[in-house]
């Protein structure tokens, strides 16, 4: 059966889960930003951690790490290459 709707571009049509539409319009606007002058200087500075910063996320992770079981086996058997689960 063929669908006949006029494609209104998404406005008063019940799109469901993954609306097409807006996936497109959010697309289009984050490939802007980063052309942009003002993207690519957020690009440029994006990662960059001060002193404080970097000391905070070392913190962080080692807090984790003393909290972990240990490593997951199922995540060793993938590094070395062993397919099984």
């Amino acid at each position: 059966m063929k669908d006949n709707r006029k494609d209104d571009g998404g406005r008063g049509r019940n799109q469901g889960e993954g609306d097409k539409v807006s996936a497109r319009r959010y697309n289009e606007a984050q490939k802007a930003f980063v052309q942009s002058s003002r993207g690519r200087e957020a690009i440029a500075d994006a990662g960059d951690l001060d002193a404080t910063q970097a000391q905070e996320g070392e913190q962080a992770e080692a807090a984790g790490r003393a909290r972990a079981r240990g490593e997951d086996p199922a995540i060793r058997q993938r590094k070395d290459g062993d397919g099984r689960r």
